[in-house]
């Protein structure tokens, strides 16, 4: 490359046609775009750079349309609650409207708890134990031995940094 221009859109090039390209395709253009240039890491890191800014502009993007299609969702529920309503006023006017029907709902049946209720007055069979990792780890950290448990070794990862 000649120019930290020319760097910077070719690797931007690179990462924009990089979603059609099999994992082999793209690690064989890298390659070639990695070989071609005078400094490796700031070939790399033009890449990364483009391909991190495209994630987050395709993220931002994503999250529109879901927030679009969530207020889509309300606006069909708050439709299909008004004609319940309508259908259920019919119902018991007598009149039968076409185009609806009521039926029960499937899945478990709901639990309606009192008030006073409190998970201590079940007998233990009801009740539902899971370890608590935060607790574990805590422990363990101290010094703590706890049969068939031990902490793991932290993972690491490489960051790009910028040149001095």
């Amino acid at each position: 490359m000649s120019t930290t221009y020319d760097l910077i859109v070719a690797a931007d090039i690179l990462v924009t046609t990089s979603w059609k390209m099999t994992e082999e395709e793209f690690a064989s253009r890298l390659a070639a775009f990695v070989d071609e240039s005078t400094d490796k890491l700031a070939a790399l890191r033009a890449v990364h750079k483009a391909a991190d800014a495209r994630a987050k502009g395709l993220k931002a993007e994503a999250a529109a349309y879901a927030d679009a299609a969530k207020a889509q969702a309300n606006i069909a529920e708050r439709v299909k609650g008004r004609a319940a309503e309508l259908f259920a006023a019919a119902e018991k006017a007598g009149e039968v409207l076409p185009g609806g029907r009521t039926q029960p709902n499937g899945g478990a049946l709901p639990m309606d708890f009192a008030a006073d209720f409190s998970v201590m007055n079940l007998p233990i069979e009801f009740w539902k134990i899971e370890p608590d990792g935060d607790a574990i780890r805590a422990a363990l950290g101290t010094g703590a031995t706890l049969p068939g448990v031990t902490i793991g070794k932290r993972g690491s990862h490489f960051r790009f940094v910028e040149a001095k």
